[in-house]
């Protein structure tokens, strides 16, 4: 599944942490909001993302020096809507990303209490890449009314579009979101509300861009408001608690070969996605829930682009700001409602 773990750290059994998981949703679940590259259909499979030959490396493993170019303070503004009070990232911890990424990398933190931090590095707008299919299986669900309502070939796509980032299993999953709201742009406001329900009132689902990709995946979508997304939809205030639990579940069967970044560090749940920016280097980038050094789960988001702009490059950067993080969190606050 990759590279071996940091010398001297102690994990916790990745079941325990889903069980640990599914017990907050079911306790949070009355909070819940209400019941019920890329490339275009012409492309590959896995990814956007992916160009030829990107998935027979994802198993590289070779952790990267510290990134030495000269860091400056991100300029994305902080989220409409997000509580930027959270402090699982000290100031120094903050800092220290900034001095040791630089431009390469963004991260936001969000804890299961409703906080989370300003977008930290990379100061560029990412696309959301297959991140956006989180995005089209709540709405999926939300829309068939629970998991128990899913046929089997929804219940098959959703499968191969959150474990092994399947574009034309999402691309199957968004035509239906298509027939029941009205098209493109009625999709793309269905979403859009999923976001509002989350407190996120800045981002919204693209439908446009490079007609190559897809308009979901060239969504603008900050690793802070990721990182609140996450927090909130794992508390169960997007979907139904059947349905978040259904959704977590789903985003823990990752295949091995795309178990790099915070596969690494024992995320029972998480979404990678990447995609070449108009330059055509690589943008790679990660959510999804970690556990901190008490056992307490917390949301991340991050992006890495490295110099080189491979995809190769990307997976390790990724994998190096994971750990990076696992030694930097070292606690966490627990879940409260929505």
């Amino acid at each position: 599944m990759g590279g071996e773990p940091y010398p001297g750290r102690q994990f916790l059994d990745p079941w325990v942490l889903a069980g640990l998981l599914g017990a907050m949703i079911l306790a949070l679940a009355g909070c819940a909001a209400g019941q019920g590259s890329e490339v275009a259909n012409s492309g590959p499979t896995s990814g956007p993302e992916q160009s030829a030959g990107a998935s027979a490396e994802a198993t590289v493993t070779v952790t990267p020096p510290p990134v030495t170019v000269t860091a400056r303070p991100s300029s994305q503004q902080p989220v409409k809507g997000m509580n930027t009070s959270s402090t699982l990232l000290s100031e120094e911890s903050l800092r220290e990303f900034q001095s040791r990424y630089g431009d390469s990398a963004s991260i936001s933190v969000a804890g299961m209490d409703g906080t989370s931090s300003p977008t930290v590095g990379d100061s560029r707008a990412p696309y959301a890449w297959s991140t956006a299919k989180i995005l089209i299986v709540a709405q999926a669900l939300l829309d068939s009314g629970g998991p128990n309502n899913l046929t089997e070939e929804q219940r098959s796509l959703i499968s191969s579009a959150l474990a092994s980032s399947d574009n034309e299993a999402a691309a199957a999953l968004h035509r239906q979101i298509e027939a029941g709201h009205g098209g493109l742009e009625g999709a793309a406001e269905a979403m859009n509300q999923l976001l509002r329900k989350a407190g996120d009132e800045s981002t919204s689902v693209s439908t446009q861009g490079r007609s190559t990709y897809s308009t979901y995946g060239q969504t603008l979508w900050s690793s802070q408001a990721q990182a609140s997304f996450m927090s909130a939809l794992m508390r169960g205030c997007v979907l139904d608690g059947q349905s978040t639990t259904f959704l977590r579940e789903q985003m823990g069967n990752v295949v091995p070969d795309q178990r790099w970044g915070l596969g690494e560090v024992q995320s029972p749940a998480f979404k990678g996605g990447w995609g070449p920016d108009p330059d055509g280097k690589y943008l790679v980038r990660q959510v999804g829930v970690v556990p901190a050094g008490d056992g307490q789960l917390y949301a991340v988001a991050f992006t890495a682009r490295p110099e080189d702009g491979s995809f190769e490059s990307g997976q390790r950067l990724a994998t190096d700001i994971a750990h990076w993080l696992q030694q930097h969190v070292s606690s966490a606050p627990g879940a409260q409602g929505c």
